[in-house]
């Protein structure tokens, strides 16, 4: 059921974070000036004040934060109660399969559409364990996330997903 404008909590928003110093100066050299997310420079619990949500590489959630199921290749929401300064809730990104020679079976998606599919599956688990991602503040760190390689890519594509929520 959809809710008033008067009980409407705001939409979804997204903090990305830059580890290294030298990439986050290129990061916001390269940014349009209407970009509508904050980009922080440090560590994860550094940039994630504030954040309800984090997106985490899979094995990197599942080496942390118990209760990832390693067989799944879905995106899988964890509880943080670690006390490590991150952020309450991660979720671990969807895996990709290997084949006999252990590369990523990718099924012909393009870097861009392998982002967008990672993390559209990633906010779809978060929505179902929260019920609706409204006044969420969501944090991807592109090193934890292992997405810093095109980082203007995925910053990009992380608009163009948030436009659509």
């Amino acid at each position: 059921m959809a809710r008033s404008a008067a009980t409407r909590r705001p939409p979804v928003r997204f903090v990305v974070g830059v580890g290294n110093a030298e990439r986050y100066r290129q990061v916001v050299a390269g940014l349009d000036p209407d970009y509508p997310y904050e980009v922080r420079q440090g560590g994860v619990a550094a940039v994630g004040a504030g954040c309800d949500a984090q997106l985490m590489m899979f094995p990197l959630a599942a080496e942390r934060y118990a209760g990832a199921d390693p067989r799944s290749r879905a995106a899988q929401v964890l509880v943080n109660d670690r006390g490590d300064g991150g952020t309450p809730v991660v979720v671990a990104l969807p895996t990709l399969a290997l084949d006999a020679d252990l590369r990523p079976v990718t099924h012909g998606r393009t870097h861009r559409e392998h982002v967008t599919w990672a993390i559209t599956s990633a906010l779809a688990a978060l929505e179902d364990a929260c019920g609706d991602l409204d006044g969420l503040t969501v944090l991807l760190h592109l090193e934890a996330a292992a997405m810093d390689a095109r980082p203007l890519e995925v910053l990009d594509v992380l608009r163009t997903v948030g436009a659509g929520l």
